[in-house]
């Protein structure tokens, strides 16, 4: 068994549905946005942040029980969320990634063989916006790509 870092990302994610009301951080974060989005910038992010968590899923892959021993749901140890664009929108489109740590039965070689003949780990990752107050929880579905690597050295 060997316990792998491994990397995902999402370019230009948001949500299908946007929370009931929208949060006082995403309100404050959209009028610096449209205030000045380049110097107000790292203010943005810090605001929006604490809502998005990223987690792998292993229902999500098909016989993944194969290759990966964890059984439970892993959240990520870090998430970075590394690009932010309000325009028409009240939640923004996200650029995020984030750093997970997995347990795998295989080598790195024999997991990429098995992804090739079965299914994509990335099937069970996601991109999660949470406000716990409002019972909210909402995958960045909408999105122009994603990528899930296994074996990255951080």
């Amino acid at each position: 068994m060997s316990k792998e870092k491994c990397y995902g990302n999402v370019k230009w994610g948001e949500p299908d549905e946007y929370p009931d009301p929208i949060p006082d951080a995403f309100v404050k974060a959209k009028s610096l946005y449209e205030e000045d989005a380049e110097k107000n910038y790292d203010q943005i992010i810090s605001l929006i942040s604490p809502f998005y968590t990223a987690v792998f899923v292993p229902e999500g892959v098909d016989g993944v029980e194969e290759v990966l021993s964890d059984k439970d749901d892993v959240y990520a140890k870090k998430v970075r969320i590394v690009g932010v664009e309000f325009k028409n929108r009240d939640i923004p489109s996200v650029k995020v990634e984030a750093e997970f740590e997995l347990n795998f039965t295989k080598t790195l070689d024999e997991l990429e063989k098995w992804e090739e003949e079965n299914t994509y780990l990335r099937d069970g990752f996601s991109f999660i916006i949470e406000i716990d107050d409002q019972d909210y929880y909402e995958g960045l579905d909408n999105h122009s790509g994603m990528e899930f690597i296994v074996g990255m050295r951080f």
